[in-house]
């Protein structure tokens, strides 16, 4: 099983799919968390030289290099049907980011088209106000004008590809309750199938 988080910086996506891989565990299941950009050296280069530094700004090379990184993310990941993988962030976010940036979202597909389709994909829906507001240390993407363009595009990848999308400004608890539900009645269906 794949399970994939996405949502803007600052909406919690990070915090709840630790917390689903750490539920997860507990209920005596394989659960492996991975984000991308990763920490191999493709994905430290994006946050040093693109996040950090800004010294790579061509949108279309931005999102190349976000597909090959998760590419060896995808090779150095054990898929089997005993293991829920979860990832922080996924192509997904490539569209979002590099297309509020103007690169054109069949263009990122493209590039990513080697990427499998996950089973469940929660977006972690949030003012980017807030979001920005959460956050204590800020990359080149996360100003408000940019922010704005991203949810947008999320929310309507979210009804094209029937991600749940998720109130981030609920409490850490209720967010884990609610998609912990989720997941438990999605493993119930595909098990009965």
């Amino acid at each position: 099983m794949l399970i994939v988080f996405e949502g803007i910086d600052g909406s919690g996506k990070t915090t709840q799919a630790k917390i689903l891989a750490r539920r997860l565990n507990d209920l005596g299941l394989k659960a492996s968390y991975s984000k991308e950009p990763t920490e191999g050296v493709i994905g430290r280069f994006i946050r040093q030289e693109v996040l950090t530094n800004g010294q790579i700004t061509d949108p279309r090379a931005v999102a190349l290099l976000y597909a090959a990184d998760r590419s060896t993310h995808l090779n150095s990941v054990v898929f089997s049907e005993d293991v829920i993988n979860i990832f922080d962030r996924f192509y997904y976010s490539s569209v979002a980011y590099q297309g509020a940036l103007g690169v054109p979202i069949d263009y990122i597909l493209k590039v990513n088209s080697f990427a499998p389709k996950p089973d469940l994909v929660f977006l972690m829906d949030i003012d980017p106000t807030l979001g920005l507001k959460r956050l204590n240390r800020f990359d080149r993407f996360e100003n408000i004008e940019t922010l704005i363009k991203v949810r947008e595009i999320y929310l309507n990848l979210a009804k094209q590809y029937g991600m749940i999308v998720i109130d981030a400004t609920k409490s850490v608890e209720e967010i884990s309750n609610k998609i912990i539900g989720v997941v438990e009645e999605t493993r119930s269906v595909a098990k009965g199938r």
